[in-house]
């Protein structure tokens, strides 16, 4: 009986159209140090406003941050809670359901809000949505993953898509930065800014 085989192969990141600019409006970064802050950094370099979301925040706390953001003000997410700077996997399932549920709720909550804020708007179209993961820099597919958290957020996320087009919305636009552990946080920076813009 034949067999399928699918192999992964690395492949350039096709430019972006040359007349491809930053994002505007606000975005909303949830995760915590070091990443978050040097995110907001960089993303207020280029004129977004910026409201960071503590990673751990219980779900009935995120609702209410919409409540202050304007309805024709573009509204950006980026979840980055899943990124991690320690290179060694959590060593059991115990400490992993420790580390990632309240992660995973959080972001869960962050998603459904955003969405539900922006839905029926304008921006929504031009909106970009972007996980943070440190999955091996191939979405886990070697098995070199220092927190399962990032496989939720990638998933999640392509359920923000799939809905949003199912619903007719024709957008947000939705990426993965994936990177090994440890990797550097101002090339990381760099690639969210890139595939925001």
């Amino acid at each position: 009986e034949p067999m399928l085989r699918c192999e992964l192969a690395a492949v350039p990141a096709p430019l972006p159209p040359g007349d491809a600019r930053p994002p505007s409006g606000m975005v909303m970064i949830h995760g915590g140090a070091p990443l978050a802050p040097a995110l907001a950094t960089r993303l207020r370099s280029v004129g977004l406003e910026v409201v960071v979301v503590p990673g751990d925040s219980p779900p009935e706390q995120i609702a209410p941050l919409f409540a202050a953001v304007p309805g024709d003000t573009p509204c950006h997410l980026v979840l980055a809670a899943a990124w991690t700077d320690r290179v060694e996997p959590i060593p059991t399932p115990a400490a992993w359901r420790a580390e990632t549920l309240g992660v995973i709720e959080s972001a869960f909550a962050l998603c459904q809000a955003w969405y539900g804020h922006g839905l029926g708007k304008p921006w929504l179209k031009r909106a970009a949505v972007v996980g943070v993961t440190s999955l091996g820099g191939d979405v886990g597919a070697s098995g070199r993953i220092a927190t399962p958290t990032g496989g939720a957020i990638t998933g999640l996320l392509k359920a923000v898509y799939m809905e949003s087009r199912a619903g007719g919305a024709g957008g947000p636009a939705v990426r993965i930065v994936d990177g090994p552990a440890g990797d550097r946080i101002d090339a990381v920076t760099d690639r969210v800014l890139a595939e925001m813009t």
